[in-house]
């Protein structure tokens, strides 16, 4: 299987609060090709990456919605395709609790991607190798946080 080339990155907001982003989330956005949003995503979030293709893969109890499998092939083809994309808040889930299931008693595991959005806060991470997460495509790069 051939490794995608492009980034896909995670970014969450918190509740929908525009004022949670992060500066490297609001930088992201800005230079993203292709954007998957979700409800959540606040339309001053969506404004900032105005020239970024937008496409809406939220989910509504009762509405025809996106199921996950599709929204991570979409991010796959999209990596493949060298495009910056970016997916709240689903993908998060997913791979948050598959790191986690991972972890020792007393152990904080993230992946590559939690690693790079948190650059600059004062995190010191060690590298624990690449793992496969059950339903998650790929290998992924795993991290634990370090005791200072």
């Amino acid at each position: 299987m051939t490794r995608p080339t492009g980034k896909v990155w995670l970014i969450g907001a918190g509740p929908g609060e525009p004022g949670l982003i992060t500066v490297r989330g609001m930088s992201l956005l800005a230079r993203a090709d292709v954007v998957l949003y979700d409800a959540l995503a606040h339309p001053a979030l969506l404004d900032a990456c105005a020239g970024a293709e937008q496409r809406n893969v939220g989910k509504r109890y009762g509405e025809d919605s996106a199921d996950q499998e599709s929204i991570i092939q979409q991010m796959i083809e999209l990596a493949e395709q060298e495009a910056d994309d970016l997916r709240r808040q689903a993908a998060e889930e997913l791979d948050g609790a598959r790191v986690a299931a991972e972890a020792q008693p007393g152990e904080v595991l993230v992946t590559g991607t939690v690693k790079d959005l948190v650059a600059g806060s004062g995190l010191a991470f060690e590298q624990r190798g690449e793992r496969e997460l059950k339903g998650v495509p790929d290998t992924w790069q795993i991290y634990a946080v370090a005791e200072e």
